[in-house]
């Protein structure tokens, strides 16, 4: 079997309490996109992936190649535990990793995350009523492992798809910190991506774009069946 690894980057804690990054109320751009085959005739269920890439004083810290993501808490007392991992912004559920009471103490656990596409993600750690949550990023260069894992989104019966800009990250930094958690680097996702789209039937279809985020994008796409 072929593994996926990927570069798993963790940013800086987001809530605890009510708040929830994985859902907003903020108006977003959305990315617009039509898939249509060589006759013009719209193609359905095309899975919709991205690749994109970091600028940065020093990528190779900002990214960690890793396709298992590691969680440390610690309870108080004994306590109902949930921990969980969602889609950020759309606040999809994608892995449950713990829901259990367990009692007062330290604990660690490992999530493999190889079958998620690329983007941002959130996991969030329920202790009684108290919500704490932090946003990673995964990315997964490799684009054959890629095509196989969930898509970020797929085409309807018209051939259409859409993707808040929140989804692709563009506006969340990635901060590095030392030990003291002095900032070293920060570095945001870069506007410029590569769209992948894959249906059986038709061969792979690429594309890099190059996103305004103060705009609205419309795009339609051309795949070719085998």
């Amino acid at each position: 079997m072929k593994h996926s690894f990927g570069f798993l980057i963790v940013w800086a804690l987001i809530s605890t309490g009510c708040n929830n990054p994985a859902g907003s109320e903020n108006f977003s751009p959305v990315f617009y996109g039509t898939v249509v085959d060589s006759q013009g005739n719209p193609v359905q269920n095309v899975d919709v992936h991205y690749i994109y890439s970091v600028p940065s004083s020093s990528p190779d810290k900002m990214q960690k190649k890793n396709s298992t993501i590691h969680i440390m808490f610690s309870v108080a007392k004994r306590s109902k535990v949930s921990l969980s991992i969602v889609r950020y912004f759309r606040n999809d559920s994608l892995k449950t990793i713990v829901n259990d009471t367990l009692e007062a103490g330290q604990y660690s656990y490992q999530a493999d995350i190889s079958t998620f596409t690329n983007g941002v993600y959130v996991y969030r750690l329920i202790i009684d009523t108290t919500k704490t949550e932090k946003v990673f990023f995964y990315l997964n260069p490799d684009r054959s492992t890629l095509l196989q894992a969930e898509p970020l989104t797929r085409t309807d019966a018209n051939g259409d798809f859409s993707i808040p800009y929140e989804l692709f990250g563009f506006h969340l930094p990635m901060i590095r910190t030392n030990e003291q958690g002095a900032t070293i680097d920060t570095a945001f996702i870069s506007t410029s991506i590569e769209l992948l789209l894959n249906k059986p039937g038709y061969n792979v279809f690429t594309r890099s774009v190059t996103v305004d985020i103060k705009k609205e994008t419309h795009l339609t796409f051309t795949m070719v069946s085998q």
